[in-house]
């Protein structure tokens, strides 16, 4: 299963602060799914300009997710073709030679 991720900002409970929202849009940036999903008893939807002190932070890192795109693709068309994970690789793999260093 490669097509993982989180509900940024949280499906349900309380609505995330502004820095809260932040760190969460940056986090969830780097994984397959990114989705910014809510359901909150108030009302209150989870969107990028939900706190406006922080929407530049958040627009940068959604840009930054945008400029990610083709490697993104890159690796889910990696996953779809030979089963290998697009997160959690461990650093130690050398993107060029796909082997472990030589110790």
């Amino acid at each position: 299963m490669f097509n993982t991720g989180h509900d940024v900002g949280g499906f349900s409970g309380p609505v995330p602060g502004a820095e809260l929202l932040v760190r969460w849009v940056q986090a969830g940036l780097i994984h397959p799914r990114f989705i910014m999903n809510s359901w909150k008893a108030d009302g209150t939807v989870t969107t990028p300009w939900l706190h406006p002190d922080a929407t530049p932070a958040v627009s940068r890192a959604i840009r930054l997710r945008y400029r990610l795109m083709p490697y993104l693709y890159s690796l889910y068309q990696r996953a779809a073709e030979h089963g290998e994970p697009m997160c959690g690789r461990p650093s130690t793999i050398s993107p060029a030679t796909r082997k472990p260093p030589r110790e």
